[in-house]
């Protein structure tokens, strides 16, 4: 809630804002607590330990940053299509399916993908196409060019694939069995922290006033282009070299403990 509050205040009160301050501390605060808190927990929801797996942290990294793609993505385009294309709504939806189609179709092959290359080889590839998606919105966006938004569209939902599932399979085998529900619970809290980030810059970018839709279309779509290239360099730094072994924890947890 902090994070996000930050981007909206910082729109609404100015970035040096008393408002947009307390935001920052309680921000830290609560992770420094939180931190404690769950280093100290016999169960924790989200077990530090974990992080200090390099490609468990690439996991987090890229479900954060798909998350924070898709979210802004896919609330700037429908309106940059109905009003500054003059689309009607279904006219947008038929064009998203463009996005979710390909999402669909690419996705049983991601999957193949993963059981012959690993999952961690997968990623780059996904942002890389995620790069290319957010540069194409962003040069429609700008220049007006309807074609290009269809191939951004379309490479959108192919990187998507490539980044979604194969995120969640490195998260889990990077990790003792018995630590794979902390591991998908991490990746998806994080997941869900992009995409609220994603959603609140997208929101702060569209109420800029004396912006059109289509400049503040492009301004979000190469802000996301620019995290998904950051991104896939994080990936490959972080997956470089042999993966860390995955040491057994003592004794596993009983499901009885976890209810």
């Amino acid at each position: 809630m902090s994070a996000v509050g930050i981007f909206v205040l910082g729109d609404l009160r100015g970035w040096l804002s008393p408002w947009v301050l307390i935001a920052a501390v309680v921000l830290v605060v609560s992770v420094a607590v939180g931190i404690v808190a769950e280093r100290r927990a016999a169960n924790p929801l989200i077990d530090p330990a974990l992080f200090g797996n390099r490609r468990f942290v690439a996991a987090i990294v890229s479900d954060f940053s798909l998350g924070l793609f898709y979210a802004a993505a896919l609330l700037v385009i429908p309106t940059y299509l109905t009003q500054g294309r003059d689309f009607d709504v279904r006219q947008a939806g038929f064009v998203l399916l463009l996005v979710s189609g390909t999402l669909a179709l690419a996705s049983p092959v991601a999957g193949r993908f993963v059981d012959r290359f690993g999952a961690h080889s997968l990623l780059p590839w996904g942002f890389g196409l995620l790069t290319f998606a957010g540069a194409g919105i962003a040069w429609s966006a700008f220049g007006n060019l309807l074609a290009v938004l269809f191939v951004a569209l379309v490479l959108f939902g192919a990187g998507w694939a490539l980044v979604l599932g194969p995120a969640t399979v490195l998260a889990i085998s990077t990790v003792p069995p018995n630590r794979s529900g902390f591991a998908v619970g991490a990746s998806w809290t994080f997941h869900n922290l992009g995409g609220a980030i994603g959603a609140a810059v997208a929101t702060v970018v569209f109420g800029q006033i004396g912006v059109s839709t289509g400049d503040a279309t492009g301004r979000v779509a190469s802000i996301i282009a620019i995290t998904s290239l950051i991104a896939a360099v994080l990936v490959v730094v972080l997956t470089a070299g042999r993966a860390e072994k995955t040491v057994a924890a003592d004794q596993p947890v009983p499901v009885e403990a976890a209810t």
